[in-house]
């Protein structure tokens, strides 16, 4: 069941799944396996760190950490992209906001 205010609505499991299904093709379909790794790193990192949610903060601590083991720039920036897009598809957490 979805609400939405005041307003729910009863979705078919069907629908559920296979809106799950095109969330997951969101993902550009050559680079899907590095996404896939990145954000795997991210959550074996907050396992690690005992990390329930995803926040600001934790995405900052990532990154900062990250910089110790001495990443240029611009891979820091991409990893950076890889992950706030596949968090906003597998979580629906917009980082950008």
């Amino acid at each position: 069941m979805s609400c939405k205010g005041n307003i729910c609505d009863e979705v078919p499991l069907a629908i559920e799944e296979a809106a799950a299904e095109a969330m997951a093709d969101l993902l550009p379909k050559k680079s899907k396996i590095r996404y896939n790794r990145v954000y795997q790193g991210f959550e074996d990192w907050c396992k690690a760190k005992k990390v329930n949610g995803i926040n600001e903060d934790v995405h900052l601590a990532f990154f900062a950490e990250k910089t110790k083991h001495n990443y240029k720039s611009s891979t820091l920036w991409s990893t950076y992209f890889m992950l706030k897009s596949t968090i906003l598809i597998m979580k629906n957490i917009d980082m950008s906001k």
